[in-house]
């Protein structure tokens, strides 16, 4: 069976108020604007319901399945799937809801302001959003393929800015991705808000802590899935060799489907989310002891300083932190795109 008709969807309500899949001769609504739908299940389209009002058929702008979407869906309790959520008069199908954590499946590309849209929309409340986005198409380098063994596995840790560890489970580490720029999602992979997984089929590509204790998100190389540039002797290699790669922590997909239950959705802020490996961690503990002795250092040889309290300091230090990586993010951003 292919894809669905645009409109269809599949979880309607029936006169009890229970989430049901296609059902013929089923009374049934829809449950994101109540108006009435009938099961379509035929021999080549996926079963789906459809309203019998077409005026109805775009109730929600955003809902957009696909047979990737379905499988993943699959992987949750029915009960999960597809939330209507309401803010003020508008309502949207949520592709799957755990507690207060949201999950939205994107196939296709997504514009940096309606993946905004959806953030605000999702992330109101107490409620956190992770997106994964389809990347089925792209693939790991294949003489990294020899790494993906058991005896490879490493351990892998979900933290906070604090080094507060909320899970552990295993994965493949620095593991470099094909991207084919063509197909994934720009708006989603680049700079996210919120984190973002990468869907690969067996494997889940997580953003990976690599720089320092101070980056509040992961920056994903804008060179990722361009090609180098080759000079004459070099022609003659595999062009794979010469494609930017952007290296992740591989999780197996089931793996990664039991750690969802377990995302820490009560942290202020996603951005402070880092998947990381034994060697982040360690790294991270360092700079935070570097950091404390320069911080001890100014309040000992700067009378301005010399009243403040550690918490302050570190604030202080924040603030220049980001001021400084704003001033790098403003040179890269002049560098590629000249006035």
């Amino acid at each position: 069976m292919t894809t669905e008709k645009k409109g269809s969807f599949y979880y309607a309500l029936d006169e009890e108020g229970n989430k049901i899949p296609p059902t013929p001769r089923v009374k049934a609504t829809c449950p994101c604007c109540g108006t009435e739908v009938y099961a379509a299940c035929g021999k080549i389209i996926k079963h789906h319901w459809r309203h019998k009002n077409t005026s109805d058929s775009h109730c929600d702008e955003w809902y957009d399945m696909t047979l990737w979407h379905l499988q993943w869906q699959e992987l949750f309790p029915v009960e999960s799937r597809e939330v209507v959520m309401q803010k003020g008069e508008i309502r949207h199908r949520a592709d799957v809801k755990i507690g207060n954590l949201i999950i939205e499946f994107q196939h296709s590309s997504l514009s940096n302001p309606k993946v905004k849209e959806r953030e605000l929309f999702y992330g109101c409340d107490a409620n956190k959003i992770i997106w994964i986005i389809d990347a089925t198409n792209n693939r790991v380098f294949d003489w990294w393929i020899e790494y993906l063994k058991t005896e490879k596995l490493r351990p892998i840790f979900i933290v906070d800015k604090e080094s507060n560890i909320y899970f552990q489970t295993e994965g493949y580490v620095d593991i470099p991705l094909i991207c084919n720029i063509n197909e994934l999602p720009k708006g989603l992979v680049v700079n996210p808000e919120y984190p973002t997984f990468i869907d690969l089929g067996e494997y889940i590509a997580c953003p990976l802590e690599k720089i320092t204790y101070e980056m509040t998100r992961t920056i994903y190389s804008n060179k990722w899935g361009h090609r180098k540039k080759r000079s004459k002797k070099e022609m003659s290699e595999y062009d794979q060799d010469f494609i930017y790669a952007q290296d992740f922590i591989l999780v197996k997909k089931n793996d990664f489907v039991k750690i969802i239950y377990d995302i820490p959705t009560e942290l202020d802020s996603f951005k402070s989310m880092k998947i990381c490996d034994e060697e982040a961690l360690n790294r991270r503990e360092y700079c935070k002891e570097e950091r404390k002795k320069f911080l001890i250092k100014m309040m000992e040889e700067h009378e301005d300083y010399a009243s403040r309290t550690m918490d302050e300091m570190e604030e202080i230090y924040m603030k220049y932190i980001v001021k400084q990586q704003g001033k790098k993010k403003m040179q890269e951003n002049l560098r590629r795109f000249p006035l």
